[in-house]
């Protein structure tokens, strides 16, 4: 399960989100990303070196995406598997194992964050596909 950033929570809860019609997508990060969770907005407090591709077309969309309530309360934002095409060598880094989600919104002032998850382990990068599929229970919960 991710770890969700406050204004991405705030986005959903004003309901400024649609999690099954708008652009939500997925990008690597560099492990040298220090997250804030409630300071981190958009994809602007996320320096360019941290990131794997430059622009918004380096984040891929999530497939299949639904909600899902469970227990009457709890609301699981799911989505299928996303594979990264063609990853290359990070100038800073070797290695990668961080995933950002973002609601796509426009320019990178306006993508908001969503949340964020990790690699089941670090991968190093080699020109490769890589693959990063989600927890059964969800890319992110909100309980009710």
């Amino acid at each position: 399960m991710s770890t969700a950033y406050r204004e991405g929570l705030r986005a959903f809860s004003n309901k400024e989100i649609d999690w099954d019609t708008d652009d939500i997508r997925a990008q690597l990060i560099a492990p040298t990303y220090t997250p804030n969770f409630d300071t981190h907005e958009d994809m602007v407090d996320i320096v360019a070196a941290d990131r794997y591709g430059a622009g918004p077309e380096a984040a891929v969309l999530i497939p299949s995406r639904s909600i899902v309530t469970v227990a009457g309360q709890i609301v699981e934002l799911r989505g299928g598997a996303v594979t990264f095409p063609s990853v290359a060598l990070h100038a800073a880094e070797d290695v990668v194992s961080i995933v950002i989600f973002l609601w796509a919104s426009g320019v990178e002032a306006n993508q908001t964050l969503l949340a964020l998850d990790t690699l089941v382990a670090d991968v190093t990068p080699d020109g490769n596909n890589i693959v990063w599929t989600p927890s059964a229970t969800g890319i992110i919960k909100l309980d009710g």
